[in-house]
């Protein structure tokens, strides 16, 4: 199957595969010194999805060395803002942290996330359903 060519250059899918390298970057220079972001699609395993109260479907994923009951538990604790706190000005430049889960960060963007616990280097992301 051949890719879709755009009328001023460039595939669909070479578009696509910049946009995500250029996401994880923005999220590696906006918290390589403090956690590890990481994409959803790093992640190894599904564990499941939620609805937010906001009715969206929210599937979460969970790296190699995080069950998916820590996965969903972090991950829905942060959609609901269940002691979240905001470290920076905007959700760009943020990262989010709660006393209920020490040692955990987690980052947005748009429609994507994840919280990550350094030292043991536990994943837990989420990718919300279009």
């Amino acid at each position: 199957m051949l890719a879709h060519m755009h009328r001023f250059g460039g595939s669909r899918l070479r578009r696509a595969s910049c946009s995500v390298v250029a996401l994880v970057a923005a999220i590696a220079l906006l918290g390589a010194a403090s956690s590890p972001a990481v994409t959803a699609a790093a992640s190894t395993r599904t564990c499941g999805y939620f609805f937010s109260t906001s009715h969206q479907d929210v599937i979460v994923y969970a790296g190699a060395t995080t069950s998916c009951t820590t996965a969903k538990g972090i991950i829905k604790a942060f959609w609901a803002n269940t002691g979240f706190v905001q470290h920076g000005t905007s959700d760009a430049d943020s990262y989010w942290s709660a006393s209920s889960w020490p040692g955990w960060r987690c980052i947005q963007s748009m429609g994507e996330g994840s919280c990550s616990k350094a030292k043991t280097k536990k994943l837990a992301t989420y990718m919300v359903k279009l």
